[in-house]
């Protein structure tokens, strides 16, 4: 996390929370928030392929009944 970043968030923790973080901190805060948006993101993509997955099942089950 860039230097540039973690001030950027130091400031949001700062206007939002009313908090002074420590450098050390702050970067723990950091890491926490990135690897929880990263979780979200991976849950969110294996959703999205479950639902793909059915729609291509859906259309090779429709295709046969037509007898595509």
């Amino acid at each position: 996390m860039s230097q540039e970043l973690l001030e950027e968030l130091r400031e949001i923790v700062r206007e939002d929370l009313g908090k002074e973080l420590s450098d050390k901190e702050l970067f723990e805060f950091g890491e926490n928030l990135l690897s929880y948006f990263e979780l979200l993101a991976k849950i969110y993509a294996r959703e999205n392929l479950k639902d793909l997955r059915k729609v291509e099942e859906e259309i090779k089950f429709d295709s046969l009944a037509k007898g595509l």
